[in-house]
């Protein structure tokens, strides 16, 4: 596939919906950009796999779901919870993420609303 050079949203784009994940044993924070949406929405709750199983199938309903989330001590369990549902969910290398020089906010609805961002601009991988 040719890259998206123009600022214009594919049609594929359109069709998913984006889930910037921030993962702890205690608490997950989500963020949804849906379709060429600007502004994500964010929702935090408890650390529950169950949660967050039930956001994906919620957000099924609408179109495709992709997520991501950052690598750290909790570990793989929601990646392959929610690959055994049908999700898709990339555990993303903390190293790998672009970070701006002297970017050193640790905020989970920060987190998570980039790494939503990020995600739709793989759109070429699909």
């Amino acid at each position: 596939m040719s890259k998206n050079t123009n600022n214009e949203s594919s049609p594929a784009m359109k069709d998913h919906i984006w889930v910037g994940l921030d993962v702890h044993v205690e608490s997950l924070t989500a963020a949804i950009l849906e379709g060429d949406r600007e502004e994500a929405e964010v929702i935090k709750f408890s650390g529950d796999l169950n949660r967050a199983r039930k956001l994906f199938r919620r957000l099924s309903e609408r179109g495709p779901v992709r997520g991501c989330y950052e690598a750290s001590g909790a570990g793989f369990v929601l990646h392959r919870r929610l690959k055994k549902d049908g999700f898709h969910c990339e555990v993303i290398a903390p190293s790998l993420i672009p970070r701006k020089p002297g970017d050193r906010r640790k905020c989970d609805r920060f987190g998570a609303v980039m790494l939503a961002r990020l995600s739709t601009l793989r759109i070429d991988e699909l």
